[in-house]
């Protein structure tokens, strides 16, 4: 069955960014700081002192991107809106804020193209964190409840879905835990109760948009990863077990099934706040997708440091630039295993992609990244084997679009099929651009 032949069976091909990587205009039109604006400009928390003050500036240049993204041919785009330029201070509606994602909703439909909206792709407002630590106030849940009111109001009669959560866990895991994130918190004490609330949000947040905007398909986004003990040893399949609960069970089992995962360490279930039953059922509501955000393989053997009493050993395989091991296989191998233990009525590929170095000679028409061709087909071949294997799988966003600010990373990580000049923001495809092209209008087959 050819990409053309699926496209008539609700099959999309898109493509993935967030509002603080790419947007910059940080302080325009009533928008206001966000944790990461704080976290940016914290010497030495991004590397180079890197900002998404300006980023990619497309604020200012989204027109042209959308023509670009209609060039390209995809049939959806997946981004997230700025809770801070749609709701300054996080709470007062900003009627220029707004008018931008009202401008580019119509603007994706204008092109054919169906906007997939995230609410939350990590950039809580600066006040939430200023009183009583962000996630760890419980009354921010319920703000984030009256911010998806507000967009599913705004926007929820012309876009194709809406998300809650982008990968909750990096919220609670490296905003709290490591602290490699915004806010940059180092307490798995922290990170549990961070985790509870970003529950609770997803589930007041699905509630409030069905009572406004019932028609809306719902879902949320999450993070899973292929996972491996590095031995069949008991000890290294009990660190394996202990951390597959806790990275890629930790929000799906309470969203799906209303209750924590039965394998998360002793320090963890000591330091999760209990789900009482009211909680159960508001975790668990139905939803009408799950997305799936998928890079790589992690291996694990026993370690002595909580939360998971487990370590990550060195890849073995060849990896991106970011240090993560390419593993294909795993995708599908995962699809499987969500839809088998979870059974969603539908699944996206919300982001998979590569973090590669490329270059642009500055004359070129289109940057050569031969590298990053070969990972999309290896991960849109093992996806299609899923499918083929009766995952309801329904779509697949390739991360990113633009290169952009990569959190931690700044600007020193490119994971876009269309490279930005920085110092000019111009624009240039890479190979991978054509690459998505071919498989949007059907001429490549997966």
């Amino acid at each position: 069955m050819s990409p053309a032949e699926m496209s008539n069976q609700n099959f999309l091909w898109g493509v993935s960014t967030s509002a603080y990587q790419i947007e910059g205009a940080h302080d325009e039109d009533g928008r206001t700081p966000s944790i990461w604006d704080t976290f940016s400009h914290t010497p030495g928390k991004v590397a180079n002192n890197d900002n998404g003050d300006v980023a990619c500036d497309h604020y200012h240049l989204w027109e042209s991107d959308l023509d670009l993204m209609a060039g390209l041919g995809v049939q959806g785009y997946r981004f997230s809106v700025s809770w801070s330029r749609f709701l300054s201070n996080g709470v007062t509606r900003n009627p220029k804020g707004i008018d931008f994602y009202n401008r580019l909703v119509d603007g994706l439909l204008k092109r054919n193209i169906k906007p997939f909206l995230t609410l939350y792709h990590w950039d809580l407002p600066k006040e939430f964190y200023d009183d009583r630590g962000g996630w760890l106030n419980p009354d921010v849940p319920k703000y984030f409840a009256d911010y998806a009111a507000e967009v599913a109001k705004e926007l929820g009669d012309r876009v194709a879905t809406i998300a809650t959560l982008n990968e909750p866990l990096v919220c609670s895991d490296e905003g709290y835990g490591r602290g490699t994130h915004a806010p940059g918190h180092k307490s798995y004490k922290e990170a549990c109760v961070a985790a509870y609330h970003l529950l609770k949000a997803h589930g007041l947040g699905i509630r409030a948009m069905r009572s406004i905007r019932p028609q809306v398909p719902l879902g949320i986004v999450l993070n899973m990863n292929e996972l491996t003990p590095v031995s069949s040893s008991s000890e290294d399949e009990a660190a394996w077990k202990r951390f597959y609960a806790y990275h890629n069970e930790l929000y799906a089992h309470p969203i799906f099934f209303g209750r924590y995962p039965e394998n998360l360490s002793s320090y963890l279930r000591e330091n999760m706040p209990p789900i009482t039953v009211e909680d159960s059922k508001l975790f668990s509501q139905p939803l009408d997708f799950v997305g799936i955000n998928y890079y790589m393989r992690i291996q694990i053997k026993a370690g002595s440091n909580p939360p998971n009493f487990c370590e990550t050993p060195k890849a073995v395989l060849p990896t991106t630039d970011m240090g993560w091991e390419i593993y294909p296989e795993g995708l599908k191998s995962l699809l499987l295993w969500v839809h088998n233990t979870y059974h969603p009525k539908s699944i996206y590929i919300t982001e998979n992609g590569a973090g590669l170095h490329d270059t642009w000679d500055g004359k070129s028409q289109i940057v050569a990244d031969p590298r990053r061709v070969d990972y999309l087909k290896r991960h849109v071949r093992a996806a299609w084997e899923a499918k083929e294997s009766g995952v309801p799988l329904n779509g697949f966003f390739c991360w990113s679009f633009l290169d952009n600010f990569e959190w931690g990373y700044g600007y020193a990580k490119r994971f876009g099929i269309v490279h930005i000049d920085y110092p000019t923001k111009k624009r240039i495809p890479k190979e991978s651009y054509f690459l998505w092209k071919n498989y949007a209008s059907g001429k490549l087959k997966p």
